[in-house]
């Protein structure tokens, strides 16, 4: 943060991140981010490098090692397709064929002579500049249009099979202009909310598992609080934790439904209330069960017993304690 209280880091889960810029941003804990890279409106997963200088824009990543000083751009279509435009930070979209103009740093008429690719292949009868070239596969999805704008670096590396050339040429392609002009501009806000989204969700359970009482780590969602996405995205994450974090998540939304008087797909607090006693209760019994004497003469002594319930209520009103130390 600077004088003027700008950050390179904006809405985004790794905010102690200095080496490279985002804004609106899900980065996963293991993803390595080449310094002066910039992210924004992107899903970067597990086991991803981001070279240095790379500019991510749009796009769901994971998996992959991206090359230094690349733009990967990743544009929702129209009829419901995807396309990721590759192209160098310096690259000048105004260049030509005929001035042997660099795509990703390297002479795109070298590129094309090294798999004997014919100008007329990439150009369809426009000026060969580099905004008419017909470089870019439309894929099914994100995903596939990444794995896509990952072979088209190959090609330009010299690295790739003679099958990804082929695939490549005889599949369907779209220019820096053509995708532009086809891109669906409605896609946009979803995808940006979807984003935004994951990243809450990531920061609120962060705080909850430093052991930051629910009520401050809510705070996340600022005034807005917890939406529906959300609250499956929560949820999903619930499922899916070891027990110290799915009975914070549990125990936290029941609160909040609590406080705010809100269901969530016709779910009541009391419901997430009961998961987390119950996620609590588990452990104890499966932690204790083996150390329960077993005697084949146990019997029933009594008819009825009376119980005493402070004990339960007790443990309700100990219970936001209690998940900020486990």
């Amino acid at each position: 943060m600077n004088s003027f209280g700008w950050q390179k880091c904006v809405l985004t889960n790794m905010q102690d991140a200095d080496e490279y810029a985002t804004n609106n941003a899900y980065i996963a804990s293991d993803a390595v981010i080449g310094q002066g890279s910039y992210i924004e409106d992107s899903y970067i997963g597990p086991n991803t490098v981001v070279g240095a200088g790379t500019i991510i824009s749009n796009a769901g990543i994971e998996n992959v090692t991206l090359p230094e000083n690349m733009v990967f751009h990743t544009l929702a279509l129209s009829d419901g397709t995807f396309v990721t435009r590759v192209y160098g930070t310096e690259d000048n979209p105004k260049g030509t064929y005929e001035k042997n103009s660099l795509w990703m740093g390297i002479p795109i008429q070298n590129i094309l002579a090294a798999y004997d690719i014919l100008p007329e292949q990439i150009w369809n009868g426009q000026e060969r500049y580099l905004w008419f070239a017909d470089l870019y596969t439309v894929e099914a999805d994100r995903a596939a249009s990444v794995a896509s704008a990952m072979r088209l670096c190959r090609i330009v590396a010299g690295t790739a099979k003679p099958d990804d050339v082929k695939s490549w040429l005889e599949s369907k392609r779209l220019s820096l202009c053509s995708s532009f002009n086809a891109a669906d501009v409605r896609a946009i806000v979803p995808w940006k909310r979807s984003i935004e989204n994951q990243v809450l969700v990531t920061c609120f359970v962060d705080r909850l598992m430093q052991g930051e009482y629910y009520e401050d780590a809510l705070r996340v969602f600022g005034d807005a609080g917890i939406n529906e996405a959300q609250y499956q995205l929560l949820m999903e994450r619930a499922e899916h934790s070891a027990f110290s974090e799915k009975i914070r998540i549990y125990y936290a939304l029941s609160r909040y439904m609590r406080n705010h008087r809100q269901s969530f797909a016709g779910a009541q607090y009391d419901a997430l209330e009961s998961k987390c006693f119950d996620e609590i209760q588990h452990v104890i019994y499966e932690n204790g069960k083996d150390k329960i004497p077993d005697f084949d003469d146990f019997h029933i002594a009594k008819e009825e017993v009376h119980v005493s319930l402070s004990g339960s209520c007790e443990l309700g009103r100990r219970l936001d304690g209690y998940t900020t130390t486990l």
